[in-house]
């Protein structure tokens, strides 16, 4: 987005002992070319945040999607679809966050950061339909009220666990 190789940004940490990249860069002074990236990238902060003090935060998500142009370059990637519906689930987190009353920027990062230190998965965003020709894996239980044209039950040559059919529990077994 703004053009940082690995090696601009390995020599922007090399030549500072900030904890934080953002920090590095603010204070890093070297190559002209790095500097010019780093001068386009703190302009379009600056503009972000003067956005930030009259935008919502799913307004300020999405224009920083359409500015940088980010779910294009997302979508063009492998898995782009995946990747597309995620960053769309992102503004819905940011959505959702907004009915509870909740406005700053500030506040909705530090409910992302408290997301993450309590180990809550984001997980992915759905991009299959039920019409679609694929396959899924899922447990006897998970399936249990779903039809399928096509079962594969793996495993079924080994023996079943008898502990299930011992105490209070009757097991029927048939061969079908």
């Amino acid at each position: 987005m703004f053009d940082f190789s690995e090696d601009d940004i390995a020599e922007i940490r090399a030549r500072s002992d900030e904890d934080y990249l953002y920090e590095a860069v603010l204070t890093y002074e070297g190559s002209a070319v790095v500097m010019k990236k780093i001068g386009i990238l703190s302009e379009a902060l600056e503009m972000f945040r003067s956005h930030a003090r009259y935008m919502s935060v799913p307004e300020l998500i999405d224009e920083i999607y359409a500015e940088l142009n980010i779910l294009e370059y997302f979508a063009g990637m492998r898995g782009g679809l995946t990747r597309r519906a995620n960053l769309n689930g992102f503004i819905e987190k940011a959505m959702e966050f907004e009915k509870m009353s909740h406005l700053s920027l500030y506040d909705f990062i530090a409910y992302i950061h408290r997301m993450i230190q309590d180990g809550q998965d984001f997980g992915e965003e759905n991009t299959v339909s039920d019409g679609d020709d694929t396959l899924r894996v899922m447990t006897i239980h998970a399936s249990k009220g779903l039809e399928f044209g096509y079962v594969i039950y793996a495993g079924l040559h080994r023996q079943l666990n008898m502990m299930d059919c011992q105490g209070k529990q009757q097991c029927i077994l048939t061969r079908g």
